[in-house]
């Protein structure tokens, strides 16, 4: 929201986001004023990932958002739902079941879990919870 605020005031030419597009906020920025997302060359994309490999490279699609005309080079982070190791293991099994058992119904609310996939769900950058390691092992996402 600051960056819409201060785009609007022109108090700054540029803002930078981490969300899940579409974001509301560009949304709205983008209803009353042209805008212009920046790509990042492949060269770009490449050195962020390599620095830090749980960005992904990835198009913003085309139409995404008003006057973006053309699919747009950018980064994507993957969709992780972060705990405290010491939840109990059986809730982080429950928990992490549910959201598949319920994925076309998150569909539904947000574009952005369409990326969600059972297949890429475990190739996260960061220690997975043993509770949604061995779902994830039961349904053969896992080794």
């Amino acid at each position: 929201a600051e960056n819409v605020t201060a785009l609007k005031d022109r108090t700054i030419d540029v803002g930078f986001w981490v969300a899940g597009p579409p974001t509301s906020s560009i949304i709205d920025i983008s209803t009353t004023h042209d805008i212009r997302i920046i790509p990042l060359s492949p060269e770009e994309q490449e050195k962020v990932v390599a620095a830090f490999p749980y960005y992904t490279a990835g198009d913003l699609a085309k139409g995404l958002y008003r006057g973006v005309d053309e699919p747009v080079p950018s980064l994507y982070l993957a969709a992780a739902m972060v705990t405290h190791p010491d939840m109990q293991y059986r809730a982080a099994y429950e928990i992490t079941k549910a959201i598949f058992e319920h994925i076309d119904y998150l569909r539904t609310i947000h574009v952005a879990a369409k990326q969600i996939t059972l297949a890429d769900a475990p190739k996260v950058a960061i220690p997975l919870h043993p509770g949604a390691e061995q779902f994830y092992k039961d349904v053969g996402a896992l080794k």
